[in-house]
């Protein structure tokens, strides 16, 4: 593993800037979105603002702060491999994406304008839009690209012919999984860490599978080397079944919120925001104390992450003329 320490240093004086709970109920609250705006000022992106710079650019604002916190991070750690529990869960989604749109809504090409966080694109993995396009739609494979993924695009036809677009997606997420539980005996932290991602994912399908398709999550589903007996999970046929499973398991406060008049949409809106939440959790903890570790770079990026995804929807919020109330409101699903 690299030595962080240069790094760690340059994230604990960055931490202060942050968002917290007084700026953003000050944004919450700011009388115009012109208001809300300058708030962030106060953050990380205060160099990203000039006399041009309008309350609109919010998101572009936002993004180049994410791009950039992701620069610092590879350049100061030359890269360590342990930061693609990061990265490769990007590449991951943006292969499902054009895969979809490819398979599904039979495009023959992926545009640049294609490529967006609305269409449900990221640019903070590996690979950009065009060498997702060629890899994808073209079958052309940069000299980096994992075996693991390569193997599952050249195979992405015949999987089709015999299953579902489900089938793809469980395809790459093994792929992805195959790719992690390697890096992760670089350290303690890392194969911890690999459970943790791998059980939640478990759990997710296991619950998706039972409430959304009201069936039990097939063995392709699941991936093999976390916590869970798949022959467990297998018998799990609805939502009653998930409940027992669920309370015998560290995810059982994920169902805390949920109510019995809640709709099988909710329950699961509900489980997937426990889960983030333990996730939250899991991270921040394995950074208390730490000095020289990979834990505060992971730890400060996710938050980073999770500042971005506030600071688009309050400033949305804002330009739609959202009382505060609806705001904290809908802020609960956060």
């Amino acid at each position: 593993m690299s030595d962080f320490l240069f790094l760690n240093g340059r994230i604990r004086a960055l931490q202060s800037r942050l968002l917290d709970t007084n700026r953003l109920d000050r944004m919450i609250g700011a009388p115009t979105p012109d208001d809300a705006f300058g708030v962030m000022v106060e953050l990380q992106y205060a160099e990203y603002f000039d006399e041009k710079t309008r309350p609109s650019d919010f998101a572009k604002i936002i993004e180049r702060g994410l791009l950039e916190t992701k620069k610092m991070i590879t350049s100061a750690s030359d890269d360590d491999a342990g930061f693609q529990f990061l990265w490769l869960r990007f590449d991951t989604n943006n292969l499902k994406r054009a895969a979809k749109m490819r398979f599904l809504e039979k495009k023959t090409s992926l545009e640049p304008d294609d490529f967006t966080e609305e269409n449900g694109f990221s640019n903070l993995g590996n690979f950009d839009s065009r060498q997702i396009c060629e890899i994808i739609f073209e079958g052309k494979f940069p000299e980096n690209f994992p075996k693991n993924f390569e193997e599952v695009v050249k195979s992405m036809p015949k999987i089709l012919e015999n299953s579902d677009f489900r089938e793809i997606e469980f395809a790459l997420d093994r792929a992805q999984f195959e790719i992690l539980e390697k890096i992760a005996n670089r350290s303690n932290f890392l194969k911890k860490l690999f459970r943790f991602i791998v059980n939640s994912v478990n759990f997710r399908i296991a619950a998706r599978s039972v409430l959304i398709f009201g069936e039990s999550a097939t063995k392709n589903s699941i991936f093999p080397r976390g916590d869970f007996n798949f022959e467990e999970i297998s018998k799990l046929k609805n939502f009653d079944d998930f409940t027992k499973f669920a309370k015998r398991t560290d995810f059982f406060q994920t169902l805390e919120k949920i109510k019995e008049s809640d709709s099988d949409e909710e329950k699961l809106m509900k489980i997937e925001k426990g889960v983030d939440d333990l996730y939250k959790k899991f991270i921040h903890d394995s950074d208390e104390g730490e000095i020289s570790t990979i834990q505060i770079p992971i730890n400060y990026f996710e938050r980073r992450l999770q500042n971005a995804r506030l600071l688009k929807f309050v400033m949305n919020a804002k330009f739609h003329n959202f009382e505060p109330e609806k705001i904290y409101k809908m802020l609960e699903n956060y």
